[in-house]
C-alpha cells in the first residue's frame, strides 16, 4: 500500500465487481454506466451514489486512511452481493 498500492488494490476491487456482474446478469455491459449503478444498488440495497462514489476511478492522490478502508469496505459489501 506504500507505493501506490492503495490503486491496484481498488482498481481490482472494482474489476472483479464489473466481472461478477458480467457472469450474474448477462448483457451488464449493454447497460448504460448510470443503469449498471441503479442495477449494483438494488443488488447492494445501497444508495446509487454510495455505488457511484466505490465505482468511481481511484484519483492520482492518495486516500486518507479512513477514506481508504470505507472504499474498500463500501466494494466488499457490493462484491458480496453479487
Amino acid at each position: 500500500l506504500r507505493h501506490n498500492g492503495q490503486h491496484r488494490l481498488l482498481r481490482t476491487l472494482q474489476q472483479d465487481i464489473t466481472q461478477r456482474a458480467r457472469r450474474r446478469y448477462p448483457g451488464f455491459d449493454t447497460l448504460a454506466v448510470a443503469e449498471q449503478w441503479q442495477l449494483l444498488a438494488r443488488l447492494a440495497r445501497q444508495p446509487t451514489r454510495a455505488i457511484s462514489q466505490a465505482l468511481a476511478p481511484p484519483s492520482d492522490k492518495k486516500l486518507s486512511s479512513a477514506r481508504f478502508c470505507r472504499q474498500v469496505a463500501q466494494l466488499q459489501t457490493l462484491r458480496n452481493a453479487l
